[in-house]
């Protein structure tokens, strides 16, 4: 999937759709939820990020790996976050060796991490380095022999303290954009469940203000029955050219999909037309 995304990005949506088709299942009482939206009115997400940004430490925005729109989205956001202080990038996808020569270097090698092989992960990372980010690494490598539970269990909380000795431990004042893939932003509602996954181990060792932010749900797919039930009726609402951000009359932000309390924010992306093949 990896690869096919180099210029064939929905051969790469369509080929993870087949896979996910088999296990996907959605709540009946899906298209429901648009019922309380009643006092919701769409905002520029880039600008709704950066509004909430400016009283936080920690940004976490995720990725689907399969979806290069993602990385385009994190780059513009890194450039407007860039403007109010934040200046360290930890991906997922860096290895630490990675990390540290493309600082030097200033640029990003095939190497220096793993999704990063796709181009536009590569233009991303390059644009941050260019406009004076800190790459940080903190994916786990390596491991002892535990069951694929415990190694799952493992992974998330070394994330998180990886992050913490790297960039917290060192500078007291840091403001730091973690760009993730999928759950791992995750922070945990009451009761908590079984799996505490990066984000809540970050925000608990830390102590900071957090914003948790995820792009994955809502965006266009080459057939159209794979898509969440709420797409379509969302865009529909809302007529959205660009990314929006939902927010009620009150000032806060409805979280769809059963996901309050485990995340602050989610990204309505467009059906971007296609332009130029």
């Amino acid at each position: 999937v990896l690869f096919r995304s180099v210029g064939d990005t929905d051969g790469a949506l369509a080929a993870v759709d087949a896979f996910e088709r088999r296990r996907r299942r959605y709540s009946p009482g899906t298209v429901r939820q648009m019922a309380e939206l009643e006092n919701a009115a769409a905002e520029d997400a880039i600008a709704a990020i950066v509004r909430e940004a400016r009283s936080k430490r920690v940004v976490l925005i995720n990725e689907a790996h399969q979806v290069p729109l993602h990385r385009a989205f994190a780059q513009r956001l890194a450039a407007e976050l860039r403007k109010i202080g934040y200046s360290y990038l930890a991906c997922e996808t860096f290895n630490a060796l990675g990390a540290q020569a493309a600082n030097e270097k200033g640029y990003i090698a095939r190497n220096n991490g793993h999704y990063t092989d796709e181009p536009v992960f590569a233009g991303f990372v390059n644009a941050a380095l260019a406009d004076g980010w800190k790459l940080v690494a903190y994916e786990i490598e390596g491991g002892a022999a535990l069951s694929p539970a415990e190694q799952v269990r493992m992974r998330e909380e070394v994330q998180a303290r990886n992050l913490v000795e790297r960039i917290f431990a060192k500078d007291k004042d840091a403001k730091v954009l973690v760009f993730v893939g999928f759950g791992h932003l995750y922070k945990a509602p009451e009761p908590e469940p079984k799996m505490v996954m990066m984000g809540e181990h970050l925000r608990r060792m830390t102590g900071l203000p957090t914003l948790h932010i995820d792009q994955t749900p809502f965006i266009a797919h080459p057939d159209a029955s794979d898509e969440n039930p709420l797409y379509a009726p969302l865009l529909a609402k809302y007529l959205a050219k660009d990314p929006v951000i939902l927010r009620n009359k009150d000032g806060s932000y409805p979280v769809l999909l059963g996901m309050a309390g485990r995340l602050d924010m989610q990204v309505i992306h467009p059906r971007y037309p296609m332009q130029d093949g």
